[in-house]
């Protein structure tokens, strides 16, 4: 089973609101994304405007991506804000296991 993330200093809304998250549905979703713009890639401002999610969904699902080998970090690109934000994009090199 996969979990949604809490700090331990989050509020307890917080908590509450990462035991309902879909982690699967949201890492398909990404990666979808990223498959599709697999040249450009993406910020987590760009994947959660194109999805339609909070940004504060999608940060905390590149992590456990990058961890299992489906994304990698190529450098940065400028965000809305102004500030250099973490290019990300699909790791094509996957070995698939049947």
């Amino acid at each position: 089973m996969i979990e949604a993330y809490a700090r331990n200093t989050d509020p307890v809304t917080s908590k509450a609101a990462a035991l309902t998250v879909n982690t699967n549905q949201l890492e398909s979703l990404v990666l979808d994304y990223l498959f599709k713009h697999m040249d450009y890639g993406g910020t987590t401002e760009e994947i959660s405007n194109a999805l339609g999610f909070y940004r504060d969904s999608i940060s905390p699902r590149m992590r456990p991506l990058l961890k299992k080998g489906f994304v990698f970090q190529d450098g940065t690109r400028i965000g809305s804000s102004g500030r250099a934000k973490i290019v990300w994009k699909f790791q094509p090199n996957l070995e698939i296991v049947e």
